[in-house]
């Protein structure tokens, strides 16, 4: 029997075990996800949701095809994050969520980079992160600083000043809980400072939208 191919492995991983002897996709672009639909859908769902998550891999294939992506030139990480994302896009029902997990895959599969050495953490805010939490990263992405104080002050144009009870401060919280945030030191007046993780480049780089759109 022939090695299993990279793309064999990202359409089985975490979500079904696909028969080898029905792809024969070696060296080709990302394809066929759409005859692997009904593998790929058995026991995950039914009825309307089996329909949405056949027109989002449908979509995916299309999107990757365009862009010739060689699944067999992946590496290790590209592989397991992006069966990861697909298999978080068939449990996602928020149409925002989806659309970022899409482009999420296309980024992944264009930028290797994006999955070296941190595929695991990666994998695992994909998997938790919201819509709106996407949406304030992007946002937001070029300040360096937040501070949460209900104290009068001044800043620079790379630090957003905000008080408590503020949507921007139940932004921060919850992407202090995603590891995403760290609160660094106290300041600006006895207020709370929060910065960056390390992995916050990756995750613009994961969810901006590519030249391609």
């Amino acid at each position: 029997m022939e090695p299993e191919s990279k793309l064999e492995r990202i359409l089985s991983h975490q979500i079904t075990a696909v028969a080898a002897q029905s792809l024969s996709i070696f060296g080709s672009t990302f394809t066929p996800l759409a005859g692997l639909l009904p593998t790929l859908v058995e026991g995950l769902a039914s009825g309307r949701q089996t329909t949405r998550i056949e027109q989002n891999l449908i979509e995916l294939e299309t999107r990757l095809k365009a862009l010739e992506v060689k699944a067999c030139e992946f590496t290790e990480n590209q592989v397991k994050l992006v069966s990861d994302t697909i298999t978080v896009t068939c449990s996602t029902i928020n149409e925002d969520k989806l659309d970022y997990l899409k482009q999420a895959i296309e980024n992944i599969a264009i930028d290797a980079s994006i999955a070296d050495d941190s595929e695991y953490l990666l994998s695992r805010i994909i998997r938790d992160i919201s819509p709106n939490e996407i949406k304030f990263i992007l946002k937001y992405r070029n300040f360096d600083k937040f501070v949460i104080t209900d104290k009068d002050g001044t800043a620079g144009d790379s630090v957003l000043v905000t008080s408590p009870g503020t949507p921007e401060d139940a932004g921060i919280a919850s992407l202090v809980n995603l590891g995403i945030l760290y609160s660094r030191f106290s300041g600006y007046g006895g207020g709370h400072v929060y910065t960056w993780a390390p992995i916050y480049p990756k995750l613009i780089r994961l969810f901006t939208p590519s030249k391609s759109n």
